[in-house]
């Protein structure tokens, strides 16, 4: 599943350029640190369509996905926090 995730991760770069500079897979969650181009803020919009992209593969191998009480596949966390920082300001405190 992992490589898939790289595919849509791919696919939405091509759509919404942006950069991973740094990113950690865990087996539940995932951490994500992006450069989005100057004057761009949709970051929202990049994370839906690689949580649409990565359901629709899920769906399309077999794998069964329940839905919740909205219809909604259970699959991704509610509420995601997403933060925008300086990068130089932020890299610096590593």
């Amino acid at each position: 599943m992992l490589a898939c995730y790289g595919t849509h991760f791919a696919r939405c770069g091509r759509n919404g350029p942006f950069t991973i500079d740094a990113i950690v897979i865990l087996p539940d969650h995932l951490h994500a640190i992006w450069t989005l181009p100057v004057g761009d803020t949709d970051y929202s919009g990049r994370w839906r369509a690689i949580k649409s992209c990565f359901t629709h593969r899920l769906r399309a191998s077999g794998i069964p996905l329940s839905r919740d009480s909205r219809g909604e596949y259970s699959l991704w966390q509610q509420g995601v926090i997403h933060k925008a920082h300086n990068k130089q300001l932020s890299y610096c405190a590593a």
